[in-house]
Formats: structure tokens, C-alpha cells, sequence
């Protein structure tokens, strides 16, 4: 029973592993806590950061690269009414992306350089949401079961950030220049 165990153990994932195709995502965020989410995404692929503002158009964003990347796959193509039309956008197409080995290295330096950052890599896409882990500083690794659960990982992240910062403004304000 003990060998069953061991070899059916979920795999640990690298936060840099060499996959072919990385679909990885370090999701920053750029603008005061108190406004609506705004920052960049970044994948090992994208030599640029895509954009995004709000949840919506963050998730949006996430789908259409993972589409590009053709991974992880979806059991089926979401619904709408109208699609979407990415003509003109950083994601109508791979053309500009990285495919080649050097692109990990450019990756690592990124995520160093921000102050409030999520690591979010999607294993699966099934039942329409998403199945992975995410990492994020002072949380450590957590896994999802569905997009909604990413979300609310997200914001709990964010309200910490939020706590953290005001307890930093107060023991600044009492003039204690020390904190942890």
C-alpha cells in the first residue's frame, strides 16, 4: 500500500520547470490596494507584460493565452455571445512570444523586481474553470480547484498586503523605524 501511495503522490511543481510549453503565469499588481486590481501578466513565453485592470479582464486575458499556448487543454471552447475580437492586441497572436531556452532566465529576473506578485500555473481546464496552484509571498503554495477559488485566493492575498502596509504606516507614525 505504502508503494501505491508514494508513486500516486501529486508531483511538487518546480516554480521554473522546462515544460516545452510553460503555462505559468506571475500575475503582479501595480496600483494602490485600495483601487481596483491593475498590474501586468508575464509568462515564460511573453517578452512583455499584458495589461490588465480588474479581475474581469485579468481572467479574460489568462484564457485567451492559455488558448495561444494551446495548454493546458480545454475540454471545450467557453461560450459567448459575440467573442471576442483580439485583432490589434498584444494577444491576437504568438508571433513576438519566446519559445527558445533563454526565455526562463528573463522570467526568474522578473518576478524579483516586484512588490506584490501571484505565481499562478493551470494544470487543467475542465467542467469550463481552471484546476492548479498558485504561489505568492508569505502564503506559500496553495492549489485550486476552480477559478472562483483563484479569485478569492487573490484577494485574501491582497487584503493581507493591505494589513501589512497599514500596521507598517502605524509603527512608522510612532516614530519605530524597525519592522517585521
Amino acid at each position: 500500500m505504502k508503494k501505491i501511495m508514494e508513486s500516486t503522490k501529486r508531483k511538487k511543481v518546480n516554480f521554473f520547470e522546462r515544460n516545452p510549453v510553460q503555462t505559468g503565469m506571475l500575475i503582479t499588481f501595480e496600483n494602490d490596494l485600495e483601487e481596483e486590481p491593475a498590474g501586468k501578466i508575464f509568462n515564460v513565453h511573453i517578452p512583455y507584460g499584458i495589461g490588465y485592470r480588474g479581475y474581469g479582464e485579468l481572467f479574460i486575458k489568462m484564457e485567451r493565452i492559455y488558448d495561444l499556448l494551446g495548454r493546458p487543454q480545454a475540454e471545450f471552447q467557453m461560450r459567448s455571445w459575440n467573442g471576442f475580437d483580439w485583432k490589434g492586441t498584444q494577444l491576437e497572436n504568438t508571433e513576438d512570444w519566446d519559445f527558445e531556452d533563454s526565455c526562463y532566465q528573463d522570467f526568474k529576473d522578473r518576478h524579483t523586481a516586484s512588490k506584490r506578485w501571484i505565481y499562478a500555473e493551470t494544470m487543467f481546464r475542465r467542467h469550463g474553470s481552471w484546476q492548479g496552484m498558485m504561489q505568492a509571498p508569505r502564503i506559500g503554495m496553495m492549489y485550486y480547484r476552480s477559478s472562483l477559488e483563484l479569485l478569492r485566493y487573490m484577494e485574501e492575498y491582497l487584503n493581507g498586503c493591505k494589513k501589512r502596509t497599514k500596521r507598517k504606516t502605524a509603527y512608522m507614525k510612532k516614530g519605530e523605524h524597525e519592522y517585521e
